[in-house]
């Protein structure tokens, strides 16, 4: 008896490698331990660049606005621990 998988579907069809300095590293972690559901770093950073073009394609009257709606905290770059 041959047992037949199921195949997941394809969700998205570019797959990239992507190269960050460790600030923007640091800052996409930090983004992502504010969500409750705690998304990938893939996803994060997925809906990061939604966040990006949505605010982008905003006309410059209402751009302020959609900065304001899609603007999180964890956004802003964490301050930095002193060294011992």
């Amino acid at each position: 008896m041959l047992l037949r998988t199921v195949a997941r579907p394809r969700l998205f069809d570019v797959v990239f490698t992507m190269k960050l300095a460790r600030e923007q590293d640091e800052a996409v972690r930090a983004w992502r331990r504010q969500h409750p559901d705690m998304p990938t770093r893939t996803e994060a950073i997925r809906r990061l660049i939604d966040i990006g073009l949505k605010v982008e394609a905003a006309t410059p009257k209402t751009r302020g606005q959609a900065i304001n709606q899609l603007l999180d905290v964890a956004l802003v770059k964490p301050k930095r621990k002193p060294r011992r």
